[in-house]
């Protein structure tokens, strides 16, 4: 079943969305307004990677990140959102999540170790975004089946 989930039975969902929106839009202009320097600081320019690819790389994760903000921007400001939607979105948090940990598990050595740190922190600030809508919609669910009872 895919129900409407309202701000007003679940505002912490919508605070998470606005969160994540602000930090993924200013993540993703910083990769688009500077893509060669974020190619460059982190350690992705190094002979195994070319930098003008390394740069497109960066450029095309800052466009995917405006984006993705727009829509997170959109539903928090609408105040209503899909139940899929919403677990939807949580899933998408949990993928960046699990291809940082890739990254740093199985190729740390095209990172810097500044740029292991910050791929970790960007990593450890997604996930605690995750869980919180995740909690948010937990705590729905509990509270719709304790209503129902």
């Amino acid at each position: 079943m895919n129900t409407i989930i309202e701000r007003a039975e679940n505002d912490w969902l919508f605070k998470g969305f606005a969160i994540n929106a602000g930090f993924s839009a200013s993540t993703g202009f910083v990769a688009l307004l500077t893509p060669a320097y974020i190619a460059d600081w982190p350690g992705w320019s190094r002979p195994e990677v070319p930098g003008p690819m390394a740069s497109a790389v960066a450029a095309g994760v800052g466009t995917a990140l405006v984006l993705f903000a727009a829509r997170l921007g959109y539903l928090a400001w609408k105040g209503r959102v899909t139940a899929l939607e919403a677990r939807g979105i949580v899933a998408a948090d949990l993928a960046w999540v699990t291809c940082t940990a890739g990254v740093l598990i199985l190729r740390p050595d095209v990172l810097t170790g500044a740029g292991q740190w910050l791929l970790g922190a960007l990593g450890l600030f997604v996930l605690s975004l995750a869980e919180l809508k995740g909690f948010a919609l937990r705590r729905r669910a509990r509270d719709v089946t304790v209503g129902m009872a």
